[in-house]
């Protein structure tokens, strides 16, 4: 008996950035999320959400991490499903906990936000450092929803 395979159309996108370990890094990464993902035509709601995301794991990696700091950012398309995938390294091998922070607290809150807005998250310990990465998940219908090819416009940027 032989089975017979169908190839999923899997459309995947890339971006790989180093950002300086510097004050201005989480802005610097926020601008870098939003021009990437405007290009890939990724719906607000999502880009949003991602700049914050990123926000967060950038100010976390140049606070308590020396050396650079890695972003990379994937897009893929498979089976009606779009997955944005956000991934932040830095070079130190101390993994990220969540705090309790106080209501007096200005700190702290940063991954309780990230397992809050991302679907799925986590992190891996590496050679020299680790990743800390989310995604976010959004079915294709959803996506495609956005689009107004009656009125010739794409809402998926506008705010």
């Amino acid at each position: 008996m032989t089975t017979s395979l169908h190839p999923i159309d899997t459309e995947k996108r890339c971006r790989n950035f180093q950002l300086p370990t510097a004050d201005r890094a989480p802005c610097h990464a926020r601008q870098l999320v939003r021009h990437t993902l405007a290009e890939w035509l990724i719906p607000h709601d999502v880009l949003e959400t991602a700049q914050l995301l990123v926000s967060e794991l950038v100010t976390n990696a140049v606070t308590h991490a020396e050396g650079p700091v890695g972003l990379l950012l994937l897009r893929i398309r498979c089976a009606g499903r779009l997955v944005l995938r956000v991934e932040v390294t830095d070079t130190s091998t101390r993994l990220a906990r969540r705090s309790n922070p106080t209501e007096q607290d200005e700190h702290g809150r940063g991954l309780e936000l990230v397992q809050t807005l991302a679907d799925r998250w986590g992190q891996d310990p590496l050679t020299h450092g680790k990743r800390i990465w989310c995604e976010l998940l959004r079915h294709e219908e959803a996506v495609q929803a956005r689009w107004d090819p009656d009125r010739g416009e794409d809402r998926r940027l506008a705010s």
